[in-house]
């Protein structure tokens, strides 16, 4: 984990966004200390079992991947937004 500390530190990272799992945070949080950024979470970015079959009031995969997807654009455009008015 190091070295991939290491490689993105010359990135000029400026937003680390992670899901709620502690095992997402901690692949991030060497990062975050390192270059002074807050992690900021967000519930879209969450993980599933791909095995699994949609279950009645769930969520099926493709509806979980699309819920990803929807999360990462509408961060970047956040981020955009911010940065570029």
């Amino acid at each position: 984990m190091e070295r991939v500390i290491e490689i993105l530190v010359k990135e000029n990272i400026e937003h680390i966004v992670s899901s709620l799992y502690v095992r997402a945070r901690q692949t991030v949080e060497g990062l975050s200390k390192n270059i002074h950024k807050a992690i900021e979470l967000d519930t879209r970015f969450r993980e599933r079992d791909l095995a699994a079959l949609k279950y009645p009031g769930g969520e099926s995969n493709s509806e979980v991947q699309e819920c990803g997807i929807n999360g990462l654009r509408d961060v970047v455009s956040n981020i955009r937004e911010k940065e570029w008015p």
